[in-house]
């Protein structure tokens, strides 16, 4: 049997997880490697139980601060190319690391000899078979309870695209659960469609996918601009402004400051609000009124624990600021926009930078997935704990499964809008 050449593999893309169950005689870790032809390689890798610490441990992220990228590489090169265990032992999975963590980061010898007078390696021979019996069985009943239960998707930066939006959730049941994560107005008409059908499937949980919608800063724009006019009629009923008169552009020979005059400006003008405020002007009272109560109930941040592992949620970038990170790790609540101060929703909507990245992994947020940055597919950086999901609404929108990293690209379907059918 051949075996995986290091040349093949994206090394900076190798991806390490472990099983935790204690029926099993031994720590198992997953080890995927994406390969350079775009096909990916997963391997099961066996360790003596407790040779390296619990993953979700604070004893294993104080092993990653020290020893940082050199416990995945410990794994890269041990099974690896003519002198791997993969050409080794002649197989390309269920492979024998040994145990025995030494401090340098590396495994000792699987030639250790136990206390049965066997090595690691030949108590590992013997057992394969009844090994992978109990593996397989394992995954099977897991894969199958996933299949019951559903999965957990993440779309973001949908900017109006109704017709790809519903392509989307044709692809879902109502077992799986979908995050929007912002920005689903502006630049394209159909924002506000969009929320609507966000509204209406949520009242129908039985018949469609459950569905947590973040706020984007396109959304705290429409917020902020409606807040503005509010704030300025409190101020000056004698020469207020209907929603009609900030679409017709009557804002401007207002009395209204220079700097709101000029963020309402910004957003109509230059980011695309333009495509989507006629829409909201349109719409009846109690569409207005549903809008403006999903809004309120969105969260700017959320953070979730999805098959064992904590992820952050946002549209931009995590707070910098730890203790709030420490209160969501410590609790599991997230924060709504009426929870957070102006500088904090600025941030969490609009900050291109990587610090809050960090900051949440190292408090113990495994990832980071957000979108507002866009790229051509979905960037991921496991060193920074960040994956971006905004790949250009007007090209496509990805569909990301959480669960197992999978993606769906979803190609631009707005010359196929048409009713709503639920399913």
């Amino acid at each position: 049997m051949g075996y995986i050449d290091e040349k093949e593999v994206i090394k900076e893309n190798v991806k390490l997880t472990q099983r935790f169950d204690n029926k099993l005689p031994y720590d198992i870790y997953y080890v995927e490697f994406k390969l350079l032809d775009g096909t990916s390689k997963k391997v099961r890798v066996f360790s003596e139980k407790g040779t390296i610490p619990d993953m979700r441990s604070k004893e294993y992220e104080e092993l990653k601060k020290s020893h940082g990228h050199e416990i995945k590489e410990f794994f890269f090169t041990r099974l690896l190319g003519k002198n791997g265990l993969m050409a080794k032992e002649g197989r390309e999975d269920y492979i024998y690391l040994g145990g025995g963590f030494l401090e340098r980061g590396y495994l000792a010898s699987r030639h250790i000899v136990l206390e049965n007078g066997k090595t690691g390696q030949e108590q590992f021979d013997d057992n394969l078979f009844k090994l992978k019996l109990q593996v397989e069985t394992i995954e099977k009943e897991e894969t199958e309870n996933k299949e019951n239960t559903g999965k957990h998707y993440a779309i973001s930066d949908l900017h109006g695209h109704y017709g790809t939006y519903t392509e989307i959730m044709k692809r879902l049941t109502s077992k799986d659960h979908l995050y929007i994560l912002g920005d689903v107005i502006d630049r394209t008409p159909y924002g506000i469609k969009i929320l609507l059908d966000i509204i209406r499937r949520q009242q129908q949980p039985e018949r469609n996918p459950q569905i947590t919608f973040l706020l984007g800063n396109h959304e705290m724009q429409l917020i902020k601009t409606l807040t503005i006019r509010k704030e300025y009629n409190r101020a000056h009923p004698e020469n207020s402004l209907s929603l009609e008169d900030i679409h017709n552009g009557r804002y401007a020979m207002s009395r209204m400051s220079e700097h709101d005059k000029h963020y309402i400006d910004t957003w109509l003008n230059s980011n695309g609000g333009d495509q989507t405020y006629p829409y909201f002007v349109n719409a009846s009272d109690e569409e207005k009124k549903q809008i403006l109560e999903l809004f309120d109930k969105a969260y700017v941040i959320l953070p979730q624990t999805i098959n064992g592992q904590d992820y952050l949620l946002v549209h931009a970038e995590p707070t910098t600021d730890i203790e709030i990170l420490k209160e969501m790790k410590q609790t599991g609540k997230g924060y709504r926009y009426s929870e957070l101060s102006n500088s904090e929703r600025k941030h969490m909507l609009e900050s291109r930078g990587v610090e809050g990245y960090r900051e949440a992994r190292n408090v113990g947020f495994v990832t980071t997935i957000c979108g507002h940055t866009p790229w051509s597919e979905i960037y991921i950086n496991e060193k920074r704990g960040v994956i971006r999901i905004d790949t250009g609404a007007s090209n496509r929108i990805a569909l990301y499964c959480i669960d197992d990293g999978s993606v769906q690209y979803i190609p631009n379907k707005e010359n196929e809008i048409d009713n709503l059918q639920y399913k």
